[in-house]
């Protein structure tokens, strides 16, 4: 999904669903995308801005608390919209298909990774 984008263009839009450490979110600002990394607790946000601020990264990052499983909430605009690691829960997993669904009626594309 992250692919080069021509000169000028404006950088890919990557939201990360349940960020926690960050480590998608932190590779993706890495390659130059805008990134939105959200989780639901504070802390793991707190950690990843300070990690975005320590790789020279915190331009390209931003934190954002966001619940996936609160429907009242719309999904923030990204090109890309990516989840690891969240699916513990049937609640949880019921709430992420929504959020696939909603991001793809938006043309985001979206890529989900769990075990």
């Amino acid at each position: 999904a992250m692919q080069a984008q021509a000169p000028g263009a404006p950088p890919l839009r990557v939201l990360e669903l349940g960020a926690g450490c960050g480590l998608a979110s932190l590779s993706a600002a890495s390659l130059g995308a805008s990134v939105l990394a959200t989780d639901f607790r504070q802390l793991p946000l707190e950690l990843l801005a300070e990690a975005a601020r320590r790789q020279h990264l915190a331009s390209r990052l931003r934190t954002q608390l966001f619940d996936v499983c609160d429907m009242s909430a719309p999904l923030p605009e990204a090109d890309l919209v990516m989840a690891s690691d969240l699916l513990y829960e049937r609640s949880t997993a019921e709430a992420m298909a929504r959020r696939v669904a909603e991001a793809r009626r938006r043309g985001s594309v979206v890529l989900v990774c769990d075990i």
